[in-house]
């Protein structure tokens, strides 16, 4: 067992500030993939705030220090680091770049389809990168052992499912699902 340190006012917004900063240059089409190629820009890329329910979920599994997934209905990030007792802005902004750069590690296929294969490779990039996935809460718990700084983080909806892509392509935000309103500057929909 573990201890998950309570997050601050200013953890919660660094960690979705992290989140909706990757999202939106994805949406503008500033993002390039392994091979130089520019991602392409995003018709529906939500805007992500916090939600509490999905932070005491990622709180509770985080506590347990089980570096696994939880097998809940969330969405799931897991991130561990040998180092401990890190401030826990910089623990989630080291876990949020580390996810986000699978996609210049390994790449993803043109049309962005997930299939087993690249799943492994850059499931949390696309966990981040999934259009519909809105709502966000994460944790960070101090272990035993080897891998002493856990962080979890819980989607809602989930992403990651194969045989399909993390957004839609085409001009930006230029399918915004109701009630949600394009933000032309960000490319995310509030």
């Amino acid at each position: 067992m573990g201890l998950a340190t309570p997050m601050s006012a200013e953890d919660k917004a660094a960690i979705v500030q992290c989140h909706n900063n990757y999202r939106s240059q994805l949406a503008l089409g500033k993002v390039a993939n392994k091979t130089g190629q520019t991602m392409p820009t995003a018709a529906n890329m939500a805007k992500m705030v916090w939600d509490d329910g999905l932070g005491k979920s990622a709180q509770d599994w985080a506590s347990k220090c089980q570096i696994q997934h939880s097998g809940t209905d969330f969405g799931e990030n897991l991130y561990f680091s040998s180092w401990r007792d890190f401030p826990n802005k910089e623990v989630l902004e080291k876990s949020c770049n580390a996810w986000w750069s699978e996609l210049a590690e390994f790449g993803i296929n043109k049309d962005m389809w997930l299939d087993d294969d690249n799943l492994s490779k850059v499931g949390h990039w696309t966990q981040m990168a999934w259009f519909n996935s809105v709502q966000i809460g994460c944790a960070v718990a101090n272990c035993d052992g080897e891998w002493q700084t856990y962080v979890v983080c819980h989607y809602n909806p989930g992403g990651n499912y194969v045989w399909m892509s993390a957004y839609k392509s085409g001009p930006i935000c230029s399918e915004c699902e109701a009630p949600r309103k394009c933000n032309k500057s960000s490319g995310l929909c509030e």
